[in-house]
């Protein structure tokens, strides 16, 4: 087997732990997204890769100066370049293969021969209100053990659950080395419809494609006039359903065509009866109906993590992305903004909106929010909230938590939480990673996580 069809890749622990990579092990085959990065990432060494380059078509201009970007190919990989030189055709590039969140277009499929953990020093340094000391990087990040299988969440809560001592030192995982024999068999074909999320509203389960700009529901398919290669995110309604992705935002009606509403990437949105709150990528926020009249709001400033809509108002996680303080923002059927004070939240930690009244989730601490927009003392829940778009159900919330077993041993599962006094009322096993779910009106739950299946009612 000649040396171009093994590659060595870094993998950052953060697509394992939000549950979009299920954990690996030596011996399977895994398919990956790549990117090549001009800097070394461990003391593992940069190496030269060999491929084609196709320059995208723009530059961006930083405060380094121009950056150039594109889709380098090599012996059967793929992966997205950027430099601060130009570069087209046969080029030879130095750096490393890379797998982060956003990685998107070039892709990698082999077997994994070989694991090494990737650790990272931690050092307690000064810090700044509310955090005098905060964890800081202590020296670069270092090739660790060699390993069989990944954990399927690394060991970082040391510097999440509390503040250090000045000083104080520790070392968390931040990602693997794989090993990559690419020498395997190809793929199967491509279903022609594969689930990326779900949304139900009565007895209708809507489906979106996770990556043709296709729609099912019932008997029916739909054709979105969008792109091929897009994650999608599906809110089913009374008449029908709203899609979102980065190509815009569509609207579904049975016995309808498909309409695009708007070009703009969404990067959040949240329905309240037949409306649609969006926030695009851009920072533009509307409100949108059925008859693609749209209200303009005032933006806030800072960036929207999450919204949620409840009765007759939206409340949306607004904050600056390099602090953990955040603000909650009201935001009413006629457009109107009410922005709330600012709520001190947890370094590495985003906060997120769940329940019914309507609370603020940080890791396992839950928050109910007033109507001032202030938050009611922390109550704790049993396992680390992990991620979760809120589904209604009668009586319940439902959300998807990650439940810790005992100190040793934790487990994903889909959890049934009790509104008011937040406790334990169902939980179901997960199969799979970044799971999505639906409940329709006879109380079944409909759970995408390795496939489409559906989960009766407890009896």
């Amino acid at each position: 087997m000649s040396a171009q069809r093994c590659l060595s890749i870094f993998l950052d622990e953060l697509l394992i732990a939000d549950g979009c990579l299920r954990p690996p092990s030596v011996g399977e085959v895994i398919e990956l997204p790549l990117a090549l990065r001009n800097n070394a990432i461990t003391d593992f060494p940069a190496t030269d890769h060999h491929g084609r380059l196709e320059p995208d078509p723009d530059v961006r201009v930083g405060i380094d100066g121009p950056e150039w970007t594109g889709l380098l190919t090599g012996d059967g990989w793929s992966a997205r370049w950027s430099g601060p030189r130009p570069m087209i055709g046969d080029v030879t590039v130095s750096g490393v293969l890379t797998c982060f969140h956003g990685d998107g277009s070039g892709r990698v499929r082999g077997r994994i021969t070989r694991m090494h953990m990737v650790r990272q020093s931690m050092l307690g340094v000064p810090g700044a209100p509310p955090f005098p000391v905060r964890w800081g990087l202590d020296g670069r990040p270092y090739l660790a053990e060699e390993t069989n299988s990944a954990p399927r969440h690394f060991d970082r809560s040391v510097i999440h659950d509390r503040q250090p001592e000045l000083g104080e030192t520790t070392t968390i995982g931040i990602g693997l080395i794989l090993d990559l024999d690419l020498d395997v068999a190809p793929p199967p074909d491509r279903p022609p419809f594969v689930p990326g999320d779900i949304s139900a509203h009565g007895s209708t389960l809507w489906q979106v494609d996770c990556a043709l700009p296709i729609v099912r529901a019932d008997d029916a398919e739909y054709l979105l006039p969008g792109l091929i290669g897009v994650d999608r995110s599906v809110f089913a309604t009374a008449s029908g359903c709203w899609v979102t992705g980065s190509d815009g935002l569509f609207r579904c009606a049975p016995g309808q065509s498909p309409v695009r509403v708007n070009d703009r990437a969404v990067g959040a949105a949240a329905t309240l009866g037949e409306l649609i709150l969006t926030i695009t990528t851009d920072g533009r926020w509307r409100i949108h109906s059925q008859d693609s009249s749209e209200l303009r709001i005032p933006a806030p400033p800072g960036h929207c993590y999450n919204v949620a809509g409840r009765n007759d108002h939206w409340i949306a996680v607004v904050n600056d992305v390099a602090s953990s303080e955040f603000k909650l923002v009201r935001i009413d059927l006629d457009a109107n903004v009410t922005v709330g004070p600012v709520h001190h939240g947890v370094p590495g930690s985003w906060p997120a909106l769940g329940g019914d009244p309507l609370n603020v989730r940080i890791d396992n601490q839950v928050h109910r929010i007033r109507g001032d927009l202030t938050l009611d003392p922390a109550t704790r829940l049993r396992g680390r909230f992990i991620h979760g778009e809120t589904r209604q159900v009668p009586d319940f919330t439902l959300d998807h938590l990650m439940w810790t077993v005992d100190c040793q041993t934790s487990r994903d599962e889909l959890v049934l939480i009790h509104p008011e006094t937040h406790e334990l009322v169902r939980r179901i096993p997960l199969h799979g990673s970044a799971p999505r779910a639906a409940i329709t009106d006879d109380g079944t739950i409909h759970l995408l996580d390795k496939d489409l299946r559906s989960v009766p009612p407890a009896a």
